[in-house]
């Protein structure tokens, strides 16, 4: 069975996108298959960040009804899938993602996950998202902004009847003001991982890469894997040898 994984953030700016990529490719390590869904039709980070904004389909053909979702998924080195948009402004005024449930249909049973990449904010894209998946994952950093957002877009899932399966609390350093307990104390939703501030990120981004798969060893690496399995439900400890 197919579940479909809405990774939000009601602020721009969380790494929501970053997160996508790294947890998809955490997920690989524990063997599953993953199909990444780039549903940011205003902003294409995802795609971009993997380097796939001028393939000969995309997802605004899909929801346009020109190609089965099937015919636009590409094969990407991290292991995944990946379903992406184009940069192409004639697209703006034409898609948008009132059909984008019907689209998925085409994914159920095909693959383990669907990580969905949305837009930041709580609008009328970020609904029908919503809608359209299973479960919520949530980009927060440890600052008010990201904080109250987030507050936000759990009471739009909790309206629509949507879990909120966890807190992915991004971009965390030591002399953060909030730290996990506080996270969970104010959202209450559980804290499915701690991803620390790490520069490797940047640098995968710009070998359009995910840190997961160049940099296995970096703490944020580590972190992203340790979330994975927190969701899978499987055992994963790391031990640093000494000497």
């Amino acid at each position: 069975m197919t579940k479909f994984i809405l990774i939000a953030s009601g602020k721009g700016g969380a790494g929501k996108t970053s997160c996508t990529i790294n947890l998809a490719s955490a997920f690989n390590y524990f063997n599953k298959d993953v199909i990444l869904l780039d549903a940011n039709i205003h902003n294409p980070n995802l795609s971009l960040n993997l380097g796939l904004l001028n393939t000969k389909r995309n997802l605004q053909d899909v929801l346009l009804g020109k190609y089965h979702i099937l015919e636009a998924l590409y094969n990407h080195p991290s292991g995944f899938r990946i379903a992406p948009l184009s940069i192409e402004t004639n697209y703006i005024s034409k898609v948008n993602l009132s059909n984008f449930k019907n689209a998925l249909f085409g994914l159920d049973g095909l693959t383990d996950f669907v990580l969905v990449d949305s837009p930041s904010g709580n609008n009328i894209d970020t609904i029908n998202l919503i809608n359209a998946v299973d479960e919520i994952i949530l980009v927060v950093n440890p600052e008010i902004a990201s904080i109250t957002d987030a507050m936000k877009t759990i009471r739009i899932a909790n309206y629509y009847k949507k879990p909120v399966r966890g807190i992915l609390l991004n971009k965390t350093t030591e002399n953060d003001f909030y730290n996990q307990n506080d996270i969970k104390t104010i959202l209450k939703r559980e804290v499915i991982g701690v991803i620390e501030e790490d520069s490797n990120i940047k640098t995968a981004n710009y070998y359009k890469d995910s840190v997961v798969n160049i940099f296995p060893l970096s703490k944020s690496s580590l972190s992203f894997k340790k979330a994975a399995s927190n969701l899978l439900n499987e055992l994963y400890e790391f031990q640093v040898r000494k000497g």
